[in-house]
């Protein structure tokens, strides 16, 4: 069976039910999620609503990614030499997101896509581009330099 064929399916299982009914089993649906997936579905959710000040939005993304370009926004990292298992230890970084950029780009990734499933391809590429293009930096918390890579 293909989705159409499944999708016409659950249709014709759920048009004869009451509401309270079908939220039991969305309900029941939603609790096999795993946790990992938790973020898609709230933005599959929100797809279905209708997008509002698009432009001012946009605008919004573009002052906090121009932070992260500006370095006000940033990971953290900080490296060290590992001696467990050689005589010559391997350089090892461990990585934080004080600052929260992490999840800025999940946010503005999620939003393109709600954008993509609006139709509204020019204002999704227009970010898109911009989480693609902005330069990420990492700050060595022990040596105060930053390092990092365009995107």
């Amino acid at each position: 069976m293909n989705s159409s064929e499944f999708l016409k399916k659950v249709n014709d299982e759920l048009k004869n039910r009451e509401k309270q009914e079908i939220l039991d089993i969305v309900n029941n649906l939603i609790r096999k999620i795993p946790k990992s997936k938790y973020d898609e579905v709230i933005c599959m959710l929100g797809n279905d609503k209708k997008l509002e000040n698009i432009e001012s939005k946009i605008e919004e993304y573009k002052i906090k990614f121009k932070m992260i370009d500006d370095l006000d926004l940033y990971f953290h990292a900080t490296g060290y030499e590992d001696y467990d298992n050689y005589y010559w230890g391997d350089w090892i970084w461990e990585y934080s997101d004080d600052d929260k950029v992490g999840d800025l780009i999940k946010e503005a990734t999620y939003y393109a896509v709600n954008l993509v499933n609006h139709k509204e391809y020019k204002y999704a590429k227009e970010l898109l581009d911009l989480i693609i293009y902005t330069n990420y930096q990492f700050l060595d918390d022990d040596g105060g330099d930053f390092f990092g890579a365009t995107g």
